[in-house]
Formats: structure tokens, sequence, C-alpha cells
């Protein structure tokens, strides 16, 4: 199958997929950096308000093991959870590289739209609907202030990985 600009969707997808992965390392390493900036009060907030102290990949992560009646050592510190979390960047890096033709405003500033659209429908939207999360009400200002960065450095490393890959879109 190709699209409007005579491209294979499927490299596409593995473009995006690629690029998707090259964003959630961004995200991981610029989270990092936040975090350590953070005041002890604002971290302990933050961490009250996630279920069990977990994020929503490693949430998913012990939902996902205890389904298939397993239990994880260490529910907040594994590999399953830092899979489901690159798992939850790779997948709309592929869908934006396989359709980033035709939806070009997700690539506008250079990323920046896609980074604010992932945070918006991820963090404050799907992940308190599906029970990854509290209601976003319930997080410091500051955790919001550090997801929206960190998912904003995932958009421009995203768009800039499929620049280098396919080049501008058309």
């Amino acid at each position: 199958m190709v699209d409007r600009a005579g491209d294979r969707i499927f490299g596409g997808l593995v473009r995006g997929a690629i690029a998707g992965a090259a964003g959630v390392w961004a995200l991981n390493e610029v989270d990092r950096y936040l975090r350590t900036k953070e005041s002890a009060q604002t971290r302990a907030a933050t961490i009250a308000a996630q279920p069990h102290g977990l994020d929503p990949a490693h949430v998913l992560a012990a939902k996902a093991t205890k389904a298939i009646g397993a239990e994880l050592a260490h529910p907040e510190d594994n590999n399953v959870g830092v899979a489901v979390r690159y798992a939850m960047g790779i997948v709309p890096g592929a869908i934006l590289g396989a359709l980033r033709d035709r939806l070009v405003w997700l690539t506008a500033g250079r990323g920046f739209a896609f980074g604010v659209a992932t945070w918006a429908i991820e963090e404050e939207w799907a992940a308190p609907r599906a029970g990854l999360a509290p209601s976003p009400a319930l997080y410091p200002w500051q955790a919001h202030g550090r997801s929206f960065i960190t998912h904003v450095a995932y958009g421009l490393t995203v768009d800039a990985v499929l620049r280098v890959l396919k080049g501008p879109p058309r």
C-alpha cells in the first residue's frame, strides 16, 4: 500500500517506530533530569497520587502480568514496565511515521504539536480513563509541567528522527 507521497505505508510505520523509540529515550532523559530539580515535597505528592506509586506504564505492566497469572517481583522497577513505556511511545511514533504526510498539522513546530497531542491524549485523558493513573487533578501542577516538557521533547525527537530517515513532511 502506498501513501499520497508515493511512500510505502509499511516503511513509514518502521521509520516511525524507530523515531518513537528515540523519542521515548529522550523523554526519559529529560524526565530524569527534571526530577532532580523537583522538591522532595513535589516528588512525594506525585508518588502519592500514583496508583501504588507507579507510573502508567508500570501499572499496565503489573495488570497485564497479573492477568496471565504472574506477578512482578519489583512492580516499580522492571523490564516489563520499561517495555510497556517504550511501546506507549513507539505506537504513536509509528502511526505518525505512516500518516505524517496526511496529518501535517501534527508536524507543526517540528514535532511540538505532536508532543503536545501525545501529552494531552496519553497523560491527561487516556491514562486516567483506563485506570492507569488517577484524575489529573490529584497531581501537583509541577508534575503536569514536567510531563508536558518531556512530551514536547518526545515530539521534537520523533520529528527530528523522521526528518533524518525520510526528510520533511510533504
